[in-house]
């Protein structure tokens, strides 16, 4: 699927584990509950097992705007550069995914797991991180580019060992519900 015109597709539950989704124009597409990451096996005395990541989609600079990525298994997946902007992320896995330089501006990355994701460059200004799990993200900044929380909802999300090295600050409800102005 690289390169490939997808806008406004429904593809609701579609197994695009294997998927190379590369410079894929995906606006407004509706991926809700789509696979993206690795594979799940099979389940285990009433647990799922996950397979070991590797199989993940190459979804770099993909635009995804708009679309709907509600509770996606993404984890291990390469969105970097990709564009996110208002894109629907809730509940979705993205664990350890790489999301350098990802435009997330108003992305709704509610009760997302984020943990050990890669998100130094990113844009997640007005993104709405609310109960996010951030354990051990990367945030940091980089030359002539930063990591933007400008007008973010934090409020309840986990940042335990999360770098915000250089993170930009302006507005930004942080997750004891105090606001963070620093950077105005």
């Amino acid at each position: 699927l690289k390169h490939a015109q997808l806008h406004d597709a429904t593809l609701k539950k579609a197994n695009l584990k294997s998927a190379n989704l590369r410079h894929a124009q995906l606006p407004g597409a509706n991926l809700k509950k789509a696979q993206l990451g690795p594979v799940k096996n099979a389940t285990s005395k009433g647990r799922q097992l996950r397979a070991t990541p590797g199989c993940a989609p190459n979804c770099e600079g993909a635009d995804l705007s708009g679309a709907d990525l509600t509770k996606a298994d993404m984890s291990g997946a390469n969105l970097s550069l990709a564009n996110l902007y208002s894109a629907d992320l809730s509940g979705a896995d993205l664990t350890k995914a790489d999301m350098s330089g990802a435009e997330l501006s108003e992305a709704n990355l509610r009760y997302a797991d984020l943990r050990e994701t890669n998100l130094q460059r990113a844009s997640l200004e007005g993104a709405y991180l609310n109960n996010a799990y951030l354990y051990g993200a990367d945030l940091t900044d980089a030359y002539l580019a930063y990591s933007d929380l400008s007008y973010a909802n934090l409020a309840g999300a986990n940042l335990t060992g999360a770098n915000l090295t250089d993170v930009t600050y302006c507005n930004t409800t942080m997750p004891n519900g105090n606001t963070h102005s620093a950077d105005c």
